[in-house]
């Protein structure tokens, strides 16, 4: 059967969308991941559902099925742990063998850090296509999730930056969720294909209306958005706007075991009644361990204590027991380690006179050399005394002073060396790090490393990058300094230069502008009135996207603008 998804779009990130038993997973294993496995294509699916290790076996359950690596879970051929997120991205990364992550054994924290290690690593190690599967997206990319506590913005950043920078790394990425309205718009804005199934809450229509204003006419999606309820199971409209592709279409059935099924009657497994007895020992446990922490019963216990040492009346002391113990003391300590100690203290001693007799041996030597050569110098005739140094031998002579070399900025590949340690904000380093030794302006560098200028976030980034040394600020530009430098490296892509690769960067970097910037960069160095640019693009001058797409690219300074002419700028195209 043909797939219903066209083969250039399988070449970009794609979302599935749709409410819980809409045939999300499904439609997303037969129209992506089992193809791409009998392909013997690299495949990885980032699982906390549980609901993925049925690819292993055929649709009966029973029969072989595709390849694939289970890590975690309860059908896991190996197990999954917080702490394994980055050695984890590096076997995956660097072979050949497809493998399903299976999170749901992991606590909410666990998995936030697994993941967050996971996406930042993957980013660094991989080699080659890899169709990346993040089953539930809302949970590692959340709407919320610079709200959040705890290691969820560092997550939602891993997560943000894995999605906008993962196409260059080789990494082609399915997002799946049953609730788009909960992901982040970072994050959902990246993909350039929408799978969109049955939704019924308004929150996730207006999710999927907002990405088809921001990716193609807005007219052109009513029809979908009006549909959306009524979309049977399996059922979906495509759409891919660059691929200039838009089908409602009906997925075929996995091939594969439908391990997310719930099973009922018979087929059930078979469950032990609850064994009340070690359930009430357990309580018991918890209750005592909880009383052993809680701090107004230890506070209560040490005021009783308290008071009954005062009530106390200690025992009389008995000296001679006490002289008699510490004599028995002596006696041992004398017979065990006397001889020891006589022998130490006696070496002790001749070492020190050694050394004495060696220091005033030196120092005799040295002042007769001093005293004949002095000797020597008044037996010369002459009308005054002429002293010069004695021989090297005769006196220590003071270390020179070297003058250290003036320093130089080292090369854009330098090594680490003693370069600081760096977290999450090594990411925002790295795109300064790019132009090296030029700057950016805030808003070129915020778009260039993937992030929003505005929040909490980047202000934090910026304060420990000055603090450790590795930015500076000259006017109204950022520069990467020598430790920044070095902090990264050679694991940076240097900036292409002026030009058309230059234009492709940026084109990756802001979504939905390509097509605008593709006809402003045609036209360079002529400028093009605002009312002809939007007709050449398909969007009315006065719209709220017409005014977003431009205000995405004069925010950086890549197009100027005057009046009601626009043009690229100088700087993006290197020509005058």
């Amino acid at each position: 059967m043909k797939n219903p998804i066209p083969r250039s779009a399988l070449e970009h990130h794609i979302a599935f969308v749709g409410k819980t038993g809409s045939g999300k997973t499904g439609s997303a294993k037969s129209g992506i991941v089992e193809p791409a496995l009998s392909a013997g294509e690299r495949v990885c699916v980032v699982d906390p559902t549980g609901a993925w290790w049925g690819l292993r076996l055929g649709v009966d359950g029973k029969s072989q099925g595709l390849p694939i690596y289970v890590f975690g879970g309860d059908h896991g051929d190996f197990p999954l742990l917080a702490s394994q997120g980055e050695m984890i991205a590096e076997a995956i990364g660097e072979t050949s063998t497809p493998a399903i992550l299976d999170t749901t054994k992991l606590k909410t924290g666990e998995r936030m850090r697994f993941f967050t290690d996971f996406a930042d690593a993957i980013l660094r190690v991989n080699r080659g296509p890899l169709r990346l599967v993040i089953d539930e997206a809302h949970l590692f990319a959340p709407q919320a999730g610079t709200r959040g506590a705890g290691a969820m913005p560092d997550m939602l950043h891993a997560a943000n930056n894995l999605i906008s920078l993962g196409r260059s790394r080789g990494l082609r990425i399915v997002l799946i969720s049953q609730r788009p309205a909960k992901v982040h718009k970072d994050s959902l804005t990246q993909v350039e294909s929408l799978v969109a199934m049955r939704l019924i809450a308004p929150q996730d229509r207006k999710a999927v209306e907002e990405w088809i204003a921001d990716q193609a006419d807005k007219e052109t999606g009513r029809e979908i958005i009006a549909s959306l309820p009524t979309l049977k199971t399996g059922e979906a409209w495509v759409w891919s706007p660059e691929a200039d592709f838009l089908k409602r279409v009906a997925f075929p059935m996995p091939a594969t075991y439908d391990s997310s099924r719930v099973q009922l009657g018979k087929t059930a497994k078979r469950l032990s009644p609850i064994d009340v007895e070690k359930l009430q020992a357990n309580f018991a446990k918890v209750k005592t361990e909880a009383e052993a922490k809680d701090p107004k019963i230890l506070q209560r216990r040490i005021a009783e204590l308290e008071a009954a040492t005062r009530k106390a009346t200690p025992p009389a002391p008995d000296k001679d027991a006490f002289a008699a113990a510490e004599q028995r003391g002596f006696e041992r300590a004398k017979k065990q380690f006397g001889p020891a100690a006589d022998r130490a203290f006696h070496q002790v001693i001749k070492d020190a006179f050694g050394k004495a007799s060696e220091m005033i041996g030196e120092m005799k030597r040295e002042i007769d050399a001093t005293f004949t050569h002095s000797r020597e110098q008044l037996a010369k005739p002459s009308s005054f005394v002429e002293f010069t140094p004695p021989a090297a031998a005769a006196l220590p002579r003071a270390a020179a002073r070297v003058t250290p070399a003036p320093r130089r900025a080292p090369p854009p590949n330098a090594g680490n060396g003693d370069a600081p340690a760096l977290g999450a904000e090594r990411r925002p380093l790295a795109a300064l790090v790019a132009v090296y030794p030029a700057g950016m302006t805030e808003a070129q560098w915020a778009v260039a490393a993937g992030l929003k200028r505005k929040g909490g976030t980047w202000s934090t980034y910026l304060s420990r990058l000055r603090t450790a040394g590795c930015i500076e600020k000259q006017g109204e530009e950022y520069l990467a300094t020598e430790t920044g430098v070095a902090a990264i490296g050679d694991a940076v892509q240097p900036l292409p230069p002026p030009g058309p690769e230059l234009v492709k960067f940026w084109k990756s970097k802001l979504a939905g502008v390509g097509p605008m910037l593709d006809v402003l960069a045609g036209r360079y160095p002529d400028a093009i009135t605002r009312e002809e640019l939007a007709a050449q693009i398909d969007l009315a001058a006065g719209g709220g996207t017409f005014g977003t797409y431009l205000s995405r690219l004069r925010s950086p300074g890549l197009i100027e603008v005057d009046g009601s002419n626009v043009r690229c700028s100088p700087s993006l195209m290197g020509v005058p």
